[in-house]
């Protein structure tokens, strides 16, 4: 059965309004996580812990996320649950539908990985002309990619600050570039971070990140079931 949720683009990130309150949306992320004990998505009752890997919402107060949306985060929501549902993500219309009807067979569909070790979504993307396997993150306001001189490849777009819950504050000088996902053509922000890149993208062998900020008027389908995003 189709369930309907109120979702919200806002500083930079997905946000969606659960009966407990308001989550984070990032695919990110492997686990989920609140303060609320637990998390009613799709019509279904999800049991909470507090963190995840040892990370919980105090370690998520650096994003500065409750002061700029002017509303109390009550948790993550991650793969442990978004990876179960098929969903359609509609920025422009402000929903989120869980179990939606199909999308069209003439929309652009990108193939999903699940990275074995972690269980996030890597998807192909064709980044500065040349193909890279990045990690589809929700959870992130901007992309990173692995190597500096990829930024060059794009139009400047000035220094941004950013945080990792687990790596701290982050500056980085940030390029706009072209992103071809399968037959659309998408415009994501990219930074470079080294730590980031040696600590956890090479090890997991990916070549960057692909934020969610280019998902904010379109509707995108992410189908956990058939290993595909659909991109409206």
């Amino acid at each position: 059965m189709q369930h309907t949720h109120r979702l919200a683009y806002l500083a930079g990130h997905l946000l969606i309004d659960l009966p407990e309150g308001r989550f984070v949306v990032d695919t990110g992320s492997p686990a989920s996580f609140g303060d609320s004990g637990k998390a009613t998505y799709g019509g279904r009752t999800h049991v909470l812990p507090r963190s995840a890997g040892g990370i919980g919402l105090p370690e998520l107060a650096g994003l500065g996320l409750e002061a700029r949306i002017g509303a109390r985060l009550r948790g993550l929501l991650g793969m442990d649950i978004l990876g179960d549902e098929p969903v359609m993500w509609d920025g422009a219309r402000g929903r989120a539908i869980v179990r939606p009807a199909a999308p069209a067979a003439s929309l652009a569909r990108v193939r999903v990985e699940r990275d074995p070790t972690v269980g996030v979504p890597v998807i192909a993307a064709l980044v500065a002309e040349r193909t890279m396997r990045l990690v589809f993150d929700t959870g992130a306001q901007f992309g990173y990619l692995t190597e500096p001189a990829a930024l060059a490849a794009g139009v400047d777009a000035g220094e941004f600050d950013d945080f990792h819950p687990a790596l701290g504050a982050i500056k980085s000088a940030s390029a706009k570039i072209p992103v071809g996902l399968a037959t659309q053509r998408v415009r994501e922000r990219f930074g470079h971070h080294g730590p980031l890149s040696q600590g956890v993208l090479r090890p997991l062998g990916v070549d960057g990140i692909l934020g969610c900020s280019w998902m904010r008027d379109r509707p995108v389908w992410w189908l956990p079931g058939e290993s595909a995003l659909v991109i409206g």
